[in-house]
Formats: C-alpha cells, structure tokens, sequence
C-alpha cells in the first residue's frame, strides 16, 4: 500500500494499545524457551536472528500517539542485537524475569533474544515477543527462518527457501482499516449482535470472591493425555464427522455448565486468520478472536448436543474477519471491570509445532526447554489449551490465581 505519514494500527493492535496504556500488557508477552544441544556458532545464530527482525518490520514497529491517536513507525534493524549471558545462576528465575520485563511500545523492538550458555555444546535461547506483533502462528515461522539463515550463515551458501515476501504488516493494517469497514463491517457486526446479545457472564464457583478490578496474576497446570486415549478420541472424531477441536470444545463447555448450572455457555476461541496466502508466512498478530455461544441442552444425547457445537462454529467461521474489539463496541453495552467482555473463559487448541519438530541449527538440535515456571499472568478466569503432538496429548490450565485455588484447577482438568 501507498503508506501514510501515519501508519494506523490493525483493530486488534489498537485494543492492545489501548490495554498497554490502560494497565500494562505482560500478560500478551509470548515467550518461547529452546534448548539447543550441539556446537553452537553464536555469531552465526546471531545474524539469523538480526535477518529475521529485518524481514519483518513488526518486530522492529514502535507506536506512537499524536493527538490521542496511535500509529506505527518501523525502525531500521541496526540497533537490534541478541543478548549472551553466561552465568545465570538459576535459569528459571531468569527466564521470569525477561519474560514479565515489561515492553515500552514507543521505544523497544517487539523481539528480545537471550542466550544462555551453560555448557561448550548445550546453550538455552530465550525469545520474547509481544502479542501486538506476533501471534501464536508467528513462532514457528521465526524458528523455520531462524534456522534457515543460520545453515545458509555456517555454510557460506545463500538462504534457500526464504522467498522475499510480498507484504509487510503495515500494509495488511492499512487494507484491513479500507476493506473491513463501512457497509461489509455493519453487516458482520449485525450477525454478531443477533449472536451474542444479552450474553450472561459465566458464574463459576470461586475459592475467592471476584474483585471489581481483574487481576491479570495467574499460574498453570496440566494434564497428559495418553496415545491411547488420544486415538480413541480421534477414532470418534473420525467416526461422527468432527475434529478433535469440536469434541473437546463440546466437552469443555458441557463441564462449564456442570460447574456453573447454566446452559447458556459463551467460550472465547482464536482462529488464526490469515485467510490470505500473502500473509501466511508473515510475522505479526493476525490471530482473531471468536465468541462462541451455544446451549447445553441436558435432554439432548451427546452427539445430537456436539452436532449443534458444530454448526454454531461453522457458521462463526463464516463471520471470522469480524474484528473482536469491534464486535465488542457493538455488542456490550455496560462493561464489568472485573470481568472480561463477552466471555470469561477461552479453549484453544494447537499441533506443537515447535516440539514436533525436526528442525536444526546445522548440526545443533532444537527443542522445547521443559520446566520453566512461564505463565505468571493470565488474561481470562481460565484458559484450557489442548496442544496435539505424537506423544499424545497435553491439556494446559492456565487460571486466575485471584480466583482460584491450584488444588480446584487441578480437580477440573
């Protein structure tokens, strides 16, 4: 796009914004902890990652305000630089620390990088980025390319399959503030608004009473779900014409109301929206948010009820492009400090990607570092993340702590 003295920011930019000036945001941090276990060439790894922040001009985006206005500004690559640290002491306390030190929007890259070192073949890398230009479909993205670079770096060879991309965030935020508005946006909004008006909020029962301010501290918890069980559940996906993502959402909600004793149950889901090839192989935060209501209706058999799950998510996929922030706007009319708009409770599901993987640094192994206590906030009562791998399955709680108990989550999973 022909682009403007002031770049706008995307509408779900805008919210975070909004967020950071409001209260802070390191609740929308997204961090990523890699163990790598081989000779590593650091200033090779280095370059890498300095290439990727200079393809993709959201990690090096500030934002400014003029007038009350927000905007953004791209900042050259040059200052951008990876950190090495080699005694640490305890790395978990560490890895706290980077990932809850607060980004300044006006001033920092939207990636920080820090290796650790703690042996001659075994280093850790901490990456941090910030939800407003990234998402949870940018990280493998950043990885793949990071590794590309790097073989391309020890090799003298020039990077194979890093093909020069077509657009830069900025121009989607551009397209989506022309194409997303005015008649097509009020036609997006009504269907919205004839879903989700007159939403209750969720009344779970507590182990604290619910303050009028939310909190955003929070922890997590988990449960592995075996091959077995895992194939089992696939087998009836398979058998009924669902997916995974539909059964286990239709279990969710059917637990909420257990706990709750109602049976109109709203759950917050993301897509990932990048329904355009231009931007799927782009880093920033495309990611959408769904609000899916449905009824749990207790005289229905479980397939009949999850047929019904069915048809509200696909007719949802239809609206998807609708902004949240807007449907927001439009819908609530009385926002409740204490509680998050629309839904309190948010399900997602995800491959792990980056664990899954057989991705390397020449001859140095990538993998998920296992162990660290990430997850000090959270931005929702509950969020329950199922993540697909071949070892089975792993459900995540991430919970309020301001609301309940680590003993109450763990009886929920």
């Amino acid at each position: 796009a022909d682009r403007p003295d002031r770049i706008p920011l995307s509408y779900s930019q805008e919210r975070l914004w909004f967020i950071d000036q409001l209260q802070g945001s390191v609740q929308y941090h997204i961090p990523a902890v890699l163990r790598l276990d081989g000779r590593l060439d650091v200033d090779a790894l280095s370059r890498s990652l300095k290439a990727v922040v200079g393809r993709h001009e959201s990690l090096r985006t500030v934002y400014r305000q003029e007038g009350g206005v927000a905007y953004q500004e791209v900042l050259p690559m040059d200052d951008w630089e990876m950190r090495v640290a080699a005694d640490v002491g305890s790395l978990d306390k560490m890895v706290e620390e980077l990932v809850s030190l607060p980004f300044s929007l006006t001033e920092d890259y939207m990636l920080r990088a820090e290796l650790v070192r703690e042996s001659a073949e075994g280093h850790v890398l901490i990456v941090v980025m910030h939800h407003i230009a990234s998402d949870g479909w940018s990280l493998p993205i950043l990885i793949k390319e990071v590794a590309a670079l790097y073989r391309s770096h020890v090799s003298g060879d020039s990077p194979r399959g890093l093909s020069t991309l077509p657009i830069q965030y900025a121009d989607y935020a551009i397209w989506q503030r022309s194409h997303i508005s005015g008649e097509y946006l009020s036609g997006e909004l009504s269907y919205w608004e004839g879903r989700l008006k007159g939403t209750a909020p969720l009344s779970l029962p507590t182990d604290r009473p619910r303050s009028s301010v939310r909190s955003v501290t929070g922890s997590r918890t988990g449960l592995d779900l075996d091959v077995a069980l895992v194939a089992r559940l696939k087998e009836f996906c398979s058998a009924h014409g669902s997916t995974p993502y539909m059964t286990l959402l239709s279990i969710f909600k059917l637990l909420l109301s257990r706990y709750s004793g109602q049976r109109d149950i709203c759950v917050g889901s993301p897509v990932a929206n990048r329904t355009r090839s231009e931007v799927s192989d782009l880093v920033g935060f495309f990611v959408n948010t769904l609000a899916l209501r449905s009824d749990v209706d207790p005289s229905l058999d479980f397939l009949s009820y999850q047929s019904r799950v069915r048809s509200m998510l696909l007719s949802a996929y239809e609206h998807q492009q609708a902004p949240f922030e807007k449907i927001v706007e439009h819908v609530v009319s009385d926002r409740d400090t204490g509680r998050s708009p629309l839904f309190q409770v948010m399900f997602t599901m995800d491959d792990d990607q980056v664990a899954a993987s057989d991705l390397r640094l020449g001859d140095v192994s990538i993998s998920r570092h296992e162990g660290y206590g990430v997850g000090a906030t959270t931005k929702f009562d509950l969020t329950l993340g199922a993540i697909d791998d071949r070892d089975g399955m792993r459900l995540e709680l991430e919970y309020s702590t301001a609301l309940f108990d680590r003993g109450t989550m763990d009886r929920f999973l």
